[in-house]
């Protein structure tokens, strides 16, 4: 990540930036948490960020953030309050959205989601471009009948095929 930012790697960031972190905690009184490692335990404390996640974390906030503020040029070390303010509102929005769409979702029920998937990975036209059908006689295409065992399966339920359109 270093090479993403263009720090030079034979500086000690990892000092630096842990000291600048420390001394935020100490600037604002904020709690302090001691552990083995002298930086880790206080940033993974104030930031809640489990350790499976601190790879990502990085990769995809950190990271995008000083880029962002380097080509505004804004690379100093401490982001102001209204910039803070902005990015945790629009956090606040994006995870409302997503708490509102994985509802809308529990509510549909896994057909639709997994009838999306199949189109977009272009299952039904494959299917349908691999087998020879008449479709004067049959009411629904070869992949609608595929998809819908495919919903039968994984929504876990037993139901009759042309009651698969309900679950």
């Amino acid at each position: 990540m270093l090479g993403d930012i263009e720090l030079n790697r034979e500086v000690k960031w990892q000092r630096i930036l842990g000291d600048i972190f420390l001394e935020v905690i100490e600037k604002y009184n904020l709690m302090k948490f001691q552990g083995k490692t002298k930086y880790l335990i206080p940033i993974l404390a104030h930031g809640y960020v489990p350790d499976s996640f601190l790879n990502d974390y990085f990769e995809h906030v950190v990271l995008p953030l000083y880029l962002e503020r380097r080509k505004l040029g804004n690379t100093g070390n401490i982001a102001n309050k209204v910039e803070v303010l902005h990015i945790i509102e629009n956090w606040k929005r994006e995870m409302q959205t997503f708490d509102i769409l994985e509802e809308r979702i529990k509510e549909l029920g896994p057909g639709p989601v997994i009838s999306a998937i199949f189109r977009q990975l272009g299952f039904y036209d494959i299917i349908n471009g691999m087998l020879t059908w008449d479709e004067k006689q049959c009411l629904h295409s070869p992949a609608t009948h595929i998809l819908a065992i495919i919903i039968n399966i994984l929504s876990g339920r037993r139901v009759a095929l042309y009651k698969v359109h309900k679950v």
